[in-house]
């Protein structure tokens, strides 16, 4: 009772940190719908996009960059395509920083803060070829998130599959690696699925709900481990041209 007075408390004196940042920080969110395959960098949109970076397949960001441009400073996959990586969202992040820090309590509107795609926390990054066109965009749900939020990334593989031609995705169910187990005595989802979306683009999604080799949901003193699981979820989009490895 007392921690949640606290972040009541917190969120309405918080009311008037917002309203002295919000004219300091960024405020309008870039849209992903923005970014279609076959534009070039010159012609994406900056405004609403934050902390340029190279990307990692999909992971932390590597080297920052000062935009879209700088594309070309980014090394190349296996696909021969330059990741760049992206934010979307710059005010409710910091806001939500500076309330942990200040308050140590959970942000209260942290399902709204950060990069987001269909409600859930994601890294998301812009494929582009050696001549500055986008071939592809990447979203991999983010690790970084809090418990709650990490534990329904499976779910956003899902999510994609219903939402664009559920009907004409072919999906395949993977057996568990060496190492891995399930979560409680028999639970796991492991699952790769692919489809051409309006003969226009590539979609493959990978996810996953299991434990990885080391994981274990008790410790030595018979206590409950929370977290010792992984779950997650990729979304990835591709030009009919690109030869998807």
């Amino acid at each position: 009772m007392i921690r949640s007075y606290r972040a009541f408390a917190g969120m309405a004196a918080f009311g008037a940190i917002w309203l002295g940042l919000s004219g300091s920080v960024a405020g309008a969110q870039g849209r992903i719908q923005d970014l279609q395959i076959g534009l070039h960098a010159s012609e994406l949109p900056t405004e609403g996009f934050f902390r340029f970076a190279c990307g990692s397949n999909g992971g932390t960001p590597l080297q920052p960059l000062e935009g879209w441009e700088n594309f070309g400073a980014c090394a190349t996959d296996g696909m021969g395509l330059h990741e760049v990586y992206v934010e979307l969202d710059d005010e409710l992040t910091v806001l939500g920083r500076l309330f942990r820090e200040r308050f140590d309590e959970p942000f209260p509107l942290r399902h709204l803060a950060g990069t987001r795609i269909a409600g859930h926390p994601v890294i998301f990054s812009v494929l582009f070829d050696a001549e500055g066109y986008i071939q592809g965009t990447r979203a991999v749900t983010d690790s970084r998130a809090e418990t709650d939020e990490r534990r329904a990334g499976y779910m956003f593989g899902h999510r994609m599959v219903n939402q664009f031609d559920p009907g004409r995705w072919e999906c395949e169910d993977l057996p568990l690696a060496d190492g891995e187990q399930p979560v409680g005595e028999s639970r796991y989802i492991k699952t790769r699925c692919e489809t051409v979306y309006r003969d226009e683009s590539r979609m493959r999604v990978y996810y996953h709900f299991l434990r990885k080799p080391g994981q274990r949901p008790i410790d030595a003193q018979g206590n409950y481990l929370d977290g010792q699981w992984d779950s997650m979820a990729r979304w990835e989009v591709f030009s009919l041209s690109v030869a998807v490895d």
